[in-house]
């Protein structure tokens, strides 16, 4: 299993829908990275974000608190 790897490389603003986004850095399962965009709203739900991240493929411990201490701090990390 490839190392879990998530890294915040910036936010941007959609001025056309009015939103912002989080731009992800993450390893998949196949060893990869992607980059991916997340609503910036949706980060703070963590639940949710596990979600997403797991439907993409990306690669997270697998002890909970480690989890969340891993993607939450990745999130809120700035560029």
């Amino acid at each position: 299993m490839p190392t879990p790897f998530i890294k915040n490389i910036a936010t941007v603003h959609d001025d056309a829908e009015n939103a912002s986004y989080v731009r992800l850095r993450i390893r998949t399962v196949k060893g990869t990275k992607d980059t991916i965009e997340v609503p910036r709203e949706g980060t703070s739900e963590f639940k949710s974000l596990k979600r997403q991240l797991l439907e993409i493929g990306a690669v997270l411990p697998s002890q909970g608190q480690e989890c969340r201490d891993f993607i939450i701090t990745a999130v809120e990390r700035d560029r």
